[in-house]
């Protein structure tokens, strides 16, 4: 997953058409060739939106149900589109930034929902170290947090700062009002 969340940022930076083999929900599958225009991070799942040429439409693809993605050389001027087609509400426009971490081996199977194990290395302290994807918005840091004392953001400092912000912030919801 990492790995084709690197191409598409390439994809999407240089403006370049992806070609891939799409699986539907009705288990019908196909070549498409996509003009990549945004990555989406909705309800912990990833999702590409982008002009379809086979289609000649915007569409939206789970990347999870992407396979075999190449990009290819041939590039693209982007077209206008509504943020608001097929009703997702969290459409961002935030880059991807890859985050490292400490982490309990007991969270590893959640993790890897999130990055490939050749991104975590056991370490001497029993620890794992994991270096993945990550996108600054409400829903990433709620990501985290949901961990609790089981993983540690290390970097970058300005994501470990707003992590400890808004543990903080939690904490005095419980220390500092009473009932």
């Amino acid at each position: 997953m990492a790995e084709g969340l690197a191409a598409l940022q390439k994809a999407l930076d240089q403006n370049r058409v992806v070609e891939f083999l799409y699986t539907t929900l009705k288990q019908e599958s196909g070549m498409r060739q996509v003009e990549p225009h945004q990555l989406v991070l909705k309800e912990n799942q990833w999702y590409l939106r982008g002009y379809c040429l086979e289609r000649k439409d915007f569409r939206v693809f789970k990347l999870r149900r992407i396979k075999n993605m190449k990009i290819l050389e041939k590039q693209f001027t982007p077209r206008d589109f509504s943020q608001k087609m097929n009703d997702f509400k969290e459409w961002t426009n935030e880059r991807i930034i890859e985050i490292e971490l400490l982490a309990d081996p007991a969270i590893k199977d959640y993790l890897l929902d999130k990055c490939p194990e050749e991104n975590m290395t056991l370490r001497d302290d029993g620890q794992l170290f994991v270096r993945m994807n990550f996108v600054e918005s409400d829903l990433g840091y709620q990501y985290l947090m949901q961990y609790g004392d089981k993983c540690e953001c290390i970097a970058p400092p300005h994501v470990r700062a707003e992590l400890a912000r808004r543990i903080d912030a939690a904490r005095a919801v419980y220390w500092e009002r009473s009932i």
